[in-house]
């Protein structure tokens, strides 16, 4: 489902960014930090902060890099910290810049927020910031995925405040999460509040069942894929994230990975699962689960999908959607029917039979036709009441020794009625096996039956009249 809105939003919120800075006088269009006089160097100030894909590990090396601030190059200069404690926790002394300008990175081993375990390998993190007004910085995903598209707007003419506010937007506009978050340099994954939940739904998103190799390969497909335009255009990728977190939806993985993270002990988790849910959700292209949609049937869209085609529908229940059961899908917006009519499924190939006094359609139950001589009628097993003019689906079996010119379908009112033909010509099945029950439908004519509350059907084959067979008695009204 194609969201408009948001497209809207991130249309004017571009279109604002870009009046606003064609505003400015020429000196401050022509550098990315602003011009020269919007350049303040950084004396002494010391920076910290936590790094996060999960957190990373104590010991993980945290680098200051100076930025020069008319165009964001890298000096050579840098200052060197470490992370010191479990929560992912840094702090890097003495920093001396020539503008407020930097780039923070963090490699290391990072605690997986899937499996709760230490990554086997390293991984580096980015942060682009602005330190003129500020001590505490954070390194995540988002300060990580933004920083490609927030160095390329500036090349464009924005000051990094505006390229960092935009670049914020797209990345969270590709994973379907709108909303007025904090900068990304201030939010923590161990923190409570929607900024902070977005950020870990995210990280857990990209990471889902990635080796630290293909995590990086898929951050870095990420942020090549959005430097240019804003856009995440890898359809394909999408697909992959939504199919693995339908599954962690549907299969209860949620739980588990916030029972990972509970794990640590070393912070708040925040109610990320909305987020991860509402993505696969946007990617399948069925929309929320409100009020609206409460109790609707929908299906995968996706044709990049790899369960697109499949037999799977989803129920919205409650502001979730969850896996649809065969009844729910295979009857879904069926009007009522006739009593004893049968009908096959719209999706599985089920035979479901409508019960007139409860007004509700019913599995057929699971009938044993199996049958070493002759004939067994299991319905109508007995007690169904119809009326006259009804459709009524025999349901018998056959054993193989009556193979051939098929069958003929009497109703009798009574033991002692001789009954009627309902089938003009032999019908049914012309070879049984004596373990398969069949199905003929037959009509109550009223040119034909009488109404009765002692009826029953007999099925008589042709090649052994005697080794007919009878089914339950039901009543017949008019």
């Amino acid at each position: 489902m194609y969201n408009w809105s948001r497209q809207f939003h991130l249309g004017l919120f571009v279109f604002i960014v870009a009046f606003f800075s064609s505003c400015t006088d020429d000196s401050s269009s022509s550098s990315s930090g602003g011009g020269d006089d919007s350049i303040v160097p950084i004396a002494k100030k010391t920076i910290k902060g936590v790094s996060q894909k999960g957190p990373f590990v104590k010991g993980t090396s945290v680098t200051v890099q100076e930025l020069e601030g008319e165009n964001l190059t890298q000096t050579g200069k840098s200052f060197k910290g470490k992370i010191s404690n479990d929560k992912g926790e840094f702090s890097v002394s003495s920093v001396s810049l020539v503008s407020q300008y930097a780039l923070l990175e963090a490699n290391g081993f990072y605690r997986n927020e899937i499996t709760g375990k230490k990554s086997s390998s390293q991984i580096t993190l980015n942060a682009l910031v602005d330190l003129s007004d500020r001590e505490k910085v954070n390194i995540n995903l988002l300060t990580h995925l933004e920083y490609e598209r927030a160095i390329y707007l500036t090349e464009q003419g924005l000051d990094v405040d505006s390229a960092k506010k935009q670049a914020e937007y797209e990345v969270f506009n590709a994973f379907g999460i709108d909303g007025d978050f904090e900068q990304s340099v201030d939010l923590d994954i161990l923190s409570s509040g929607e900024g902070n939940a977005a950020l870990l739904a995210m990280s857990i998103l990209m990471q889902g069942n990635l080796s630290e190799s293909e995590l990086s390969e898929r951050l870095a497909n990420f942020a090549s894929d959005i430097e240019k335009d804003g856009s995440w255009d890898d359809d394909s990728t999408k697909a992959r994230i939504a199919d693995w977190a339908r599954e962690q939806d549907l299969s209860g993985g949620f739980s588990l990975i916030r029972e990972n993270i509970e794990k640590w002990k070393i912070g708040v988790v925040p109610d990320f699962e909305q987020y991860v849910s509402d993505y696969w959700y946007e990617n399948y292209g069925i929309g929320k689960c409100d009020d609206e949609h409460e109790g609707e049937i929908a299906k995968n869209l996706n044709k990049l999908s790899d369960l697109y085609g499949s037999l799977e529908r989803f129920i919205c229940r409650d502001g979730a959607w969850i896996e649809a059961s065969d009844y729910e899908k295979d009857t879904y917006g069926w009007k009522s029917g006739k009593e004893g009519e049968t009908r096959k499924g719209d999706v599985t190939e089920t035979m479901y039979i409508y019960d007139g006094e409860n007004a509700a359609w019913h599995d057929t139950p699971n009938y044993d036709c199996s049958v070493s001589e002759g004939v067994v009628v299991v319905y109508p097993k007995g007690g169904e009441t119809f009326k006259v003019g009804d459709t009524v689906k025999v349901v018998y079996g056959a054993s193989p020794d009556l193979a051939g010119p098929q069958f003929i379908f009497r109703y009798r009112a009574t033991d002692d009625d001789t009954g009627e033909i309902l089938v003009d010509t032999s019908a049914g099945e012309r070879d049984p096996d004596g373990k398969t029950c069949y199905e003929q439908e037959v009509i109550l004519d009223a040119s034909l039956v009488r109404p009765s509350t002692e009826a029953f059907i007999q099925v008589i084959p042709y090649v052994k009249t005697k080794s007919n067979g009878k089914s339950g008695k039901f009543t017949v009204t008019q």
